[in-house]
């Protein structure tokens, strides 16, 4: 069982075209069997609405024959008609009103009194209309369909088969629509259900894809970024070991230096890494105390000042937030700042341009990063700050890195109860703003500081 279940995997996992292919084909089929089946039914229902006109058809014979008042009234205008007179009004208006009652209540009976309907009187053997409860003139075969003898006390007098009477729907698919209407909502709800479950299915296959290709990017990055450390540490082991091997102590001490800086930057990239897997775990604790951030941003970036300055860039800090206090973890709103700091370096095809701003009011401080480098295309503002996700656009693919950085910014900047926005266009550079809860307005307590 489990070997045709990792079959089926498989192939969903490597076929993904040929699955959905399979899949939208068998929705498609099921949407024409059950529109088939529907058919089939209103058949069904059009058969029984006429088997049930038949039986309508018959008491309103009998009301008609079994009332003599009306019978006479009939008789009295066929009689007028077959002289060429002209039909008495006031006799047409009452035998109109009585047959309309005749009629309604057998419709009632038979639960059918939402169906509008019109009827006719006519003579068969000139198949004219005698008498209507329409004004205008009406086509004689709107009423043959459902008709009926009018009755023997009319055939009595005015000789067999010769006066019929007949009914027209205008709204007989009302009667079918009531029938099947269980049908009708049951199918349409299947159909959502398989719709919906089908455009998941769509979603969750690409969004697998894409998490597939991006995972495959970060190891192919990852190999990368580790490959250089490691590599270099050999070779420098290789130094220092030449160097002990002939005696030469003096001459190790700066390639140790070199060792411990390459083994420094090997554990801060898996440092990386094991941070934002206990962020996500929520397994991270802050330790949360009071700064200002505007002295933590001079103070924090000032290295980066000397870097910029030397690629003949310039770093600008416009800080006018009225009140800068903040409750958070140093270590890791450092973090953050080197992460957008370095992207802001790393993706500026010239000299960087940076610049970084504050504002705010008694809530609230905006912390803005902005640069002048290659951008963002907006297609990707939803996705860059998932993790290992790196923009393909522009030169981007060519610098090396995780894809975690923007993800672990945001994750950090919510646990601070704050929130990131992206402002950014290709080729024209991206701005993060940054949004903290000023300490001043902030109630804190042991446990949030812990």
């Amino acid at each position: 069982m489990s070997r045709w279940k990792n079959r089926w995997i498989n192939l969903a996992r490597h076929h993904h075209k040929l699955m959905i292919g399979l899949v939208t084909s068998s929705l498609i089929a099921l949407v024409i069997v059950q529109g088939y089946l529907i058919r089939v039914e209103i058949k069904l229902q059009e058969q029984n609405f006429n088997e049930t006109m038949v039986d309508v058809l018959l008491e309103i014979h009998h009301g008609i024959e079994g009332n003599e008042v009306v019978s006479q009234q009939l008789i009295r205008i066929f009689q007028d008609f077959e002289k060429g007179k002209s039909l008495k009004e006031g006799l047409v208006k009452q035998s109109k009103q009585d047959v309309h009652f005749i009629m309604d209540s057998v419709l009632h009976e038979f639960k059918l009194s939402f169906l509008k309907y019109d009827f006719a009187f006519y003579r068969t053997q000139h198949e004219r209309v005698v008498m209507s409860s329409l004004d205008e003139a009406i086509d004689l075969d709107a009423f043959s369909k459902y008709s009926e003898r009018a009755g023997y006390r009319v055939r009595n007098a005015m000789g067999k088969g010769k006066y019929r009477f007949g009914i027209f729907f205008h709204n007989q698919y009302l009667f079918l629509i009531r029938q099947i209407a269980y049908l009708l909502i049951l199918s349409f709800l299947l159909i959502l259900i398989l719709l919906g479950s089908f455009m998941s299915t769509l979603w969750a296959l690409r969004q697998q894809r894409e998490i597939s290709d991006m995972k495959n990017d970060f190891i192919n990055n990852l190999a990368h970024e580790l490959k250089t450390p490691i590599f270099a540490s050999s070779v420098i082991f290789k130094i220092i070991a030449k160097h002990q091997k002939n005696g030469n102590y003096e001459r190790t001490k700066e390639p140790i230096q070199l060792l411990e800086q390459e083994n420094q930057l090997l554990k801060g990239k898996v440092e990386k890494m094991l941070d934002l897997a206990s962020l996500e775990e929520g397994s991270l604790k802050l330790k949360l105390h009071p700064i200002n951030l505007h002295e933590f941003l001079e103070e924090n970036l000032k290295l980066y000042s000397y870097q910029i300055k030397e690629a003949g860039g310039n770093i600008q800090f416009d800080l006018k937030s009225p009140n800068p206090f903040i409750l958070a973890d140093s270590e890791h709103i450092r973090n953050v700042l080197h992460n957008l700091i370095d992207n802001a370096i790393k993706y500026s095809q010239q000299a960087p341009e940076i610049r970084v701003s504050t504002s705010g009011n008694s809530e609230n401080i905006e912390l803005s990063i902005e640069d002048k480098g290659i951008g963002i295309a907006h297609a990707d503002h939803a996705q860059v700050f998932q993790k290992f996700f790196r923009s393909s656009q522009g030169d981007q693919h060519n610098v090396k890195g995780f894809g975690l950085g923007l993800s672990y910014v945001k994750l950090i900047i919510e646990m601070h109860n704050g929130h990131i926005q992206l402002k950014s266009q290709l080729g024209k550079g991206s701005c993060f703003i940054l949004t903290f809860p000023v300490f001043s307005s902030q109630i804190v307590t042991h446990e949030s500081i812990g």
